[in-house]
């Protein structure tokens, strides 16, 4: 069985990064929180580097895929075993393009597709949107603030991703052919994003720069630049880490100013960012809540090493047979923007209900559907916490003793938490079958939710949001 601690391997490992002093103009700045945020993504997917912890200590030789995987391995290593970089046609054309330089060309090949932008005056703000949901989420801020927006782009397909005009959008300048360095280096790409945003934030000098959800290395490459040309930065939160500490992501953020949903979310994220300034602003996205139908929401998500797709068929399995159960309730898994459904079904697993039904994240927000359900089934997916907002149940399967989804749903009396599928489908029924016992927990629920979330939310909390922008601006 796959162990979740592989996650927290990772994690340990990230936070023994010193990182690297990177210099350039009158920039000085440690790389680690930038590289942190990068390498996160790349350790929990990369299967050289899962196998290399499965088989550490049964091998002496250990082959990685990239050099990010192979530095890791070796600090882990201390000189004990012997760590191998594969060598391919793949690995041998990234040592000649992965340089600063062949950054700074490819950026170059995407300017001449592209118009460039006439900025008029300086009555404008810059963001950066990592995807869709980010970029509908903040939408109804941005019609009201008394700026301009203009979001930063990597690339010509960065830009299409986001459904983003030209007009919309601006891309990284290229940066002097005497201010590259010509020689492979794992850490060529945020170099080259240091230096290409200093010199467009030093150009256009924006009122501010405003991202979301806070763990992309792009965003701390803004919010580190932006720090050294006096210009704040503000973070909007997105979702939630779900264990008692923050992903290391959501660590060493630099942004000026961020945007809580609530006290407990700023508790937890403020040891950790003792240079950000947290406003508890609630959250502008959370709805009236609606009159509960019978419905049970279970929730996907990407899954990677530490949480394996065997962990979601589970998840499926479960909706499946409750459904059978209950005729006159509606049993609904939901799609997440990177996961769906159908990538769940494969040779091994091909049996679809006909009584389970699919929500696609499209069609309907998650706040509609959390609002709608009385339980909320899944994971490590931050809906599980958001849901209590509109008082539905979060039901945790948590199938490894390492993995602690935090609140504590159970010991709080407020949820579910169950290591398997068998004994959650147990106390399910029993709550489906009991109004009594349901509208206790929703009582419980009532009373805890006063201490997760601020008091204020909605039209709220988007008022405030926008006032605070204009000061800032």
């Amino acid at each position: 069985m796959i162990k979740l601690d592989y996650r927290y391997f990772v994690e340990k490992l990230l936070l023994s990064n010193k990182g690297t002093i990177f210099k350039f103009k009158n920039l000085k700045l440690n790389l680690k929180s930038i590289s942190q945020k990068r390498d996160y993504t790349i350790l929990l997917n990369d299967k050289s580097f899962y196998s290399f912890y499965e088989n550490f200590h049964t091998q002496n030789t250990h082959v990685l895929s990239n050099t990010i995987s192979k530095k890791y391995a070796k600090i882990y290593s201390k000189n004990k075993k012997k760590i191998k970089l594969d060598i391919n046609l793949r690995s041998i054309t990234n040592f000649f393009l992965k340089t600063e330089f062949g950054y700074n060309m490819s950026n170059l090949l995407n300017s001449f597709f592209s118009k460039k932008v006439q900025i008029k005056n300086n009555n404008f703000f810059f963001c950066f949107a990592h995807n869709t949901k980010h970029i509908k989420y903040v939408t109804p801020i941005f019609k009201k603030l008394n700026l301009k927006c203009i979001f930063i782009v990597l690339s010509n397909k960065h830009r299409l991703s986001l459904n983003l005009k030209e007009s919309e959008t601006i891309m990284l300048p290229n940066i002097s052919i005497m201010e590259n360095n010509f020689f492979f280096d794992s850490e060529a790409v945020i170099k080259f994003y240091l230096k290409a945003s200093y010199k467009l934030l030093n150009k256009y000098n924006p009122k501010f720069i405003f991202t979301v959800e806070g763990d992309q290395p792009y965003a701390e490459v803004l919010a580190l630049v932006s720090k050294k040309l006096n210009i704040k930065t503000v973070c909007l939160q997105w979702g939630v880490s779900p264990g008692n500490l923050p992903k290391v992501p959501f660590m060493n953020m630099s942004y000026d100013y961020f945007i809580s949903w609530g006290p407990f979310f700023t508790k937890q994220l403020k040891k950790f960012n003792k240079k950000t300034k947290f406003l508890d602003f609630g959250n502008f996205n959370f709805i009236d809540k609606r009159r509960k139908k019978n419905k049970a929401l279970f929730v996907l998500q990407p899954p990677d090493y530490s949480l394996t797709k065997q962990y979601f068929k589970k998840l499926y399995k479960l909706a499946s047979e409750l459904a059978k159960q209950f005729k006159n309730w509606k049993f609904v898994v939901r799609n997440h923007p990177d996961y769906q459904l159908k990538d769940l079904f494969d040779d091994n697993f091909t049996q679809k209900s006909k009584l389970v039904h699919e929500e696609k994240y499209n069609e309907k927000t998650i706040d509609r559907s959390l609002s709608e359900s009385r339980f909320v089934t899944g994971i490590w997916s931050s809906s599980l916490l958001e849901g209590l907002y509109y008082r539905t149940i979060p039901c945790v399967l948590r199938f490894n003793s390492s993995f602690k989804y935090y609140p504590d749903f159970k010991k709080e009396g407020i949820g579910l938490v169950e290591n398997n599928i068998k004994k959650m489908e147990f106390q399910m029924v029993k709550l489906i079958r009991s109004k009594k016992k349901l509208n206790n927990l929703n009582y419980k629920i009532e009373l805890k939710i006063k201490k997760l979330f601020y008091e204020k939310n909605g039209t709220y909390s988007k008022n405030k949001i926008i006032s605070f922008l204009n000061k800032l601006s």
